[in-house]
């Protein structure tokens, strides 16, 4: 009876990816977390300036409010894709939900990294002869590392999570 049990232990498999998905997750909660903390400080402070400041200087305080209202978004689809992607890390009946709502992270990245170059080409880069091409560069790698590569660990997590059927009848 003993070694039957440690047989019937051995084949069941656990998930393959929910180490990466688990991880991803922990890493979207934190993101999240302190993405929500900093953009609600900056929409109190928009708040205050769109409120108290006059007209003149209120206009700046929309334009922050409207930035922290779109950033909040954002940062609350990370803190909970993140929070479904440490809950359902050990279950293969949710991974193809998984894979979906990584794709969602991988087009924000993509999004927000269209952003950030324009910001840079039309801002920082206004006139030709000053224009610093190390900065951009940087960018593109911090950019890389804190979006792509959660989002595209979060994809391999939840792909290697699927279960076997399911994988089959896709090919």
């Amino acid at each position: 009876m003993f070694k039957s049990y440690h047989i019937l232990k051995r084949r069941q498999k656990t998930p393959g990816g929910r180490r990466l998905l688990k991880g991803a997750g922990i890493y979207y909660q934190l993101t999240g977390l302190i993405g929500t903390a900093l953009l609600s400080l900056v929409f109190l402070i928009s708040l205050f300036l769109t409120i108290v400041i006059p007209l003149e200087l209120g206009l700046e305080g929309v334009i922050l409010l409207f930035v922290a209202i779109i950033g909040l978004i954002f940062f609350g689809a990370f803190l909970l894709f993140g929070n479904i992607a440490e809950r359902d890390c050990g279950t293969t009946e949710k991974s193809a939900q998984l894979v979906n709502n990584g794709k969602i992270l991988l087009v924000t990245a993509v999004i927000f990294d269209i952003v950030a170059t324009l910001y840079m080409i039309f801002n920082a880069g206004a006139s030709v002869g000053h224009f610093n091409y190390k900065l951009p560069l940087l960018m593109q790698v911090i950019i890389f590392f804190s979006c792509y590569m959660p989002a595209i660990l979060y994809i391999i997590g939840a792909k290697r999570n699927l279960p076997r059927e399911y994988v089959l009848n896709e090919l």
